[in-house]
């Protein structure tokens, strides 16, 4: 019901991206979302990404010099519709493809989760940790092999504890030192 809302917002965040990309006068830059904003954060990350590996005249990757989430219900989102569907690995292996932030360890920049155990829209992104993949062999008994997803860095889930307040730590952390 709300496709073609969701993919005006993408659009703009992708356009607004780009231009601040492509403009040249920053050397680095720092994705930010909170709430539903990280969703449009890293949908937008992935976006460039996939764009660059077209292009290449971005850069994006070593640009990036950070993403920072908060309040993000980015890992409930992600089990959600992996529970919704039947065929979950076939639906799964097709959008990590789409996304290089899941896919190519090589692109993903820093990333920065903050959240409260007190923030029912929010929480660990554990779905995106490397750590969960299932290769653990070292990089080098990969025998040439491309990066896996144990490679990139893991997301950092720093709890805000300062963002304690039920039903309000959710809009805390824009406060919070």
């Amino acid at each position: 019901r709300f496709y073609e809302v969701r993919q005006a917002i993408k659009a703009t965040a992708m356009v607004t991206a780009k231009a601040v990309y492509e403009s040249g006068g920053y050397s680095r830059h720092i994705l930010v979302g909170h709430s539903l904003g990280s969703v449009v954060a890293y949908d937008t990350l992935n976006a460039l990404l996939n764009e660059d590996a077209l292009s290449g005249q971005l850069h994006v990757a070593p640009r990036t010099a950070l993403l920072l989430t908060f309040g993000s219900p980015l890992d409930k989102t992600a089990f959600l519709f992996r529970a919704q569907s039947e065929f979950s690995d076939v639906r799964e292996a097709l959008a990590s493809a789409a996304q290089p932030l899941i896919s190519d360890p090589a692109a993903r920049p820093p990333w920065i989760n903050i959240y409260s155990d007190h923030d029912a829209i929010s929480g660990a992104l554990d779905y995106y940790d490397p750590e969960r993949g299932i290769d653990r062999s070292p990089p080098h008994a990969r025998h040439g092999a491309r990066p896996s997803r144990q490679d990139a860095p893991a997301v950092v889930n720093i709890a805000d504890a300062d963002a304690w307040i039920p039903l309000v730590a959710h809009t805390q952390y824009w406060t919070n030192a």
